[in-house]
Order: structure tokens, then sequence, then C-alpha cells
């Protein structure tokens, strides 16, 4: 059996909303930005797994964390609920489960709770409580409860609350359990095929002379974070030919971004082309990281302090040929094209541009996901606002983070949003300058 106790031997008590070691991420995040958590949102989904949960009230709710969880739901104390998928490698037994996370925990434990087992959504759960002697934070309170989801695998809720909360937030963490919800594989199948259809429908559609409009496009961005400004993107749309005369017609989009986390930056700078014909696309991502001092060039052991990141792909009509290149490796991927649904890495620059207030339909296509190095299902939505403005949603892969952009009424882009709490504003290059040497 694989080691439950990724069941965290010591869950953390500090919220991981984004790790900066995995540059894919970051490399996406500049491009596109992720949806800030939201605490009113009324119920969680998990759109791989086909799982939905309620979250308590007030909660944040942080997906994929650092420590491998599909979800966090955090409250004002700091005090969090998790959500995990663990695979086995033998058939499920939950005793066994249990007490193998039991044997690994490497802290002190001054009492065990007796264990309960119950019932959720027609499977079989068990639940127990662990107290943790703390003598530096105070002691609190590892709750557990495995439930069966597969014939070899299962979900965890972990319960990380100080002990002096521990009786008054402890329903809540079976509520949370209570909420489980799954829907059947034909379900998820039949609303994914629902998805491909609109998304076809509406791809079949798209004007490729309003797409030629869009040429020339320049968009700036403000990266702020906590009111205070750590960045900055830039977005340009240009004809192929405007760059070499003898290059295929196409589209071109440029993005670049530098934004400054802690003592170290981010530079980005990302080229996505398709031809008009959409026989041949290529695109080329990549970040560098570097100190923000630019004369800290190596540690005292000599390493090196500025490293890059680089994915590049080159589609000719059905055969798509990917490159990775990271610090010490370099891998390639071969895919086919998909039959169906698929969408170009510049037509996913180009979507919310085209997408109106009117389009609320549920869209699904099949497009390559930079992050999982993979072509991943991708959904596209639009929600209306209060204010008469609109965001579109998408889900990068079953299991990413939503993503969204909110334009106004008029249909103009105003800020992007991510997870960690960093906020893209629409600006304008005169402001920026104000504020950062813009190259």
């Amino acid at each position: 059996m694989s080691n439950p106790s990724a069941l965290q031997s010591r869950p953390s008590r500090i919220v991981h909303v984004l790790l900066f070691g995995c540059v894919a991420l970051s490399t996406i995040v500049t491009q596109e930005g992720f949806a800030a958590p939201r605490a009113d949102k009324p119920k969680w989904h998990d759109h791989a797994y086909g799982l939905s949960l309620h979250p308590p009230s007030g909660n944040t709710v942080i997906e994929n964390t650092a420590d491998g969880a599909r979800a966090k739901f955090v409250d004002q104390d700091g005090d969090s609920i998790s959500v995990f998928i663990q695979q086995t490698d033998q058939p499920i037994d939950l005793r066994m489960i249990m007490d193998s996370a039991k044997s690994a925990l490497t802290v002190h434990m001054i009492e065990e709770l007796p264990e309960q087992h119950f019932r959720q959504d027609g499977r079989d759960g068990l639940m127990k409580y662990f107290h943790i002697e703390d003598k530096n934070s105070g002691n609190w309170v590892l709750g557990q409860a495995v439930v069966e989801f597969g014939a070899m695998s299962f979900i965890l809720f972990q319960f990380d609350c100080s002990i002096d909360r521990f009786d008054r937030k402890r329903p809540e963490f079976k509520a949370v359990i209570d909420s489980l919800e799954l829907q059947d594989a034909t379900e998820l199948e039949r609303i994914r095929k629902n998805q491909l259809t609109a998304g076809e429908v509406w791809h079949d559609q798209i004007d490729r002379e309003r797409i030629k409009l869009l040429m020339g496009h320049e968009q700036w961005f403000r990266v702020v974070q906590q009111k205070t400004d750590v960045g900055w993107m830039r977005l340009r749309i240009i004809e192929n030919n405007q760059i070499d005369k003898k290059a295929e017609p196409g589209i071109n989009v440029h993005i670049r971004s530098r934004i400054f986390v802690g003592d170290q930056v981010l530079d980005n700078q990302s080229i996505f082309f398709e031809s008009y014909d959409q026989t041949t696309e290529y695109w080329d991502i990549t970040t560098t990281k570097r100190p923000a001092q630019p004369e800290l060039k190596h540690t005292e052991f000599e390493v090196p302090l500025e490293m890059t990141w680089r994915h590049t792909g080159l589609r000719s009509d059905n055969a798509i040929e990917i490159k990775i290149e990271n610090p010490g490796s370099i891998d390639s991927l071969h895919y086919n094209r998909p039959p169906e649904g698929y969408l170009s890495q510049v037509e996913i620059q180009l979507l919310p541009s085209m997408l109106s207030r009117a389009d609320q339909a549920t869209m699904g296509f099949y497009a390559y996901y930079p992050n999982g190095g993979k072509i991943a299902y991708r959904t596209f939505r639009v929600e209306l606002l209060d204010n008469g403005g609109y965001s579109i949603v998408t889900r990068p892969s079953p299991d990413a983070s939503q993503q969204a952009w909110q334009f106004d009424s008029q249909g103009r882009i105003r800020r992007k949003q991510m997870a960690d709490g960093r906020t893209f504003v629409a600006t304008t290059p005169s402001e920026l300058r104000a504020v950062w040497d813009i190259p």
C-alpha cells in the first residue's frame, strides 16, 4: 500500500497557496492568473473526481495546495480542513490505513480518542482524533477521516485545529464529511459530452475575420498584492508578417511579465503563434528566476541563483512535439491532436476577448496544459456580475484551480485574479512607467 501518511504526520498550520519552486506553474500564472478564493461559494466541486462538498461558512477555499490537498478550507483562526484523494496498491482496508497513519506520526501524541465508524453516501468510513503536544505553538488536534472511494483509492479528510477550539469546531469537520456527494462515471461522461458539443458549436461559428480585428491590440496590467505593486504584465497581438514579411501568415501573441516574490524576481516571456489556416502552431514559454539584487549571482557554494525553465511546442497538422527544459533536465513529449474539441494555445489567449455575456453555456475543449505537460480537458463559462459586467471562468484541466477574467459592461477587461491574493489590474503604459522601469 502507498504510504497513507501522506496523511500528513504533522500538518502545516500555515496555508501554502502557491509553490514557486514549480516554475511551470509560475509561468502559467503570469499568463492567465488564478481566480481568487471565494469564501461565499456555497459548494466546492472537484471536477476531476466528481465529488462535491460544502465548506464551513466563512472559510476560504484554496485548491491544489503545496501539500497535495485537492482543497483546503481555512477559517479566520487558521484552523483548516483538507481533502485528499489517495491511491493504494491493494484493495482498500480502512483499518490498515488508519493504523499505518498512526504509526507514521512523528509528533508527541498525548491522547487518542476512540475511533468512529460511519457511512457516507453509501460508502464506509472511519474517523479518529489525536491530541498532539506542541510546546512552541500550543497543543492541537489532528482529526482524520477516511472514506472508501474506489476499489484501490480513498478520500482523506484532515482536520487541523487548536485544542482550545476543538469542541466548538468539531461539528464543522463532521458537517463537511456529511456533505460529501459523488457523481458516477456515466454522469460525468454525459456532462463532458454536452460541454464538448457546446464548445464545438461555438468554435465552428468563430469569424476568422473578427480575429484579424484583434491585430495590434495591446494590454497592460499592474500586478498588485495587498495594495502594493509587485510587478507588471504586457500582452500584444500582432500578425506574423509584421515580424517577418516572408513568414507564414498567422497570429502572434506576445506576453512579457516581471513579478517580485520576496527577494526573487520572476521574468516571463511567452510567444504563441498559429497560422491562419490552423495547420501550424508554435509556442515558447520561458521563465527565469533570479535574485532581485542582480549583484547576487552565486551562493557561497558557487551554485548559480539564476534558473531558467522553458516550454516549447510545435504542432504540424495533427502531430504535436513538445520540449521541456528544466534546470538539469530536458524532456520531450509527443501527442496527436485530439479528434474533437481541440483548442490551440493562441485560441486560449484570444478566447476571453471573443466571448460575450451571451455565451453562458459551459464549453469544453482539449488543449495542451503546460503545468501538467499533457493534453487536458479544459472548460470555459461566462458568469454575469451584479454590476452589469461578467466574468469568464476557465479550468485548465479537471484537477487544476479555476482561473478568471473580469470584464465591464462594455466588454473591456478590467482585472485577473490569482489564488495567492495577487491581482492583475488593467492599466496604461504611462501609469505603469510611473512605477516600473519597463523595457
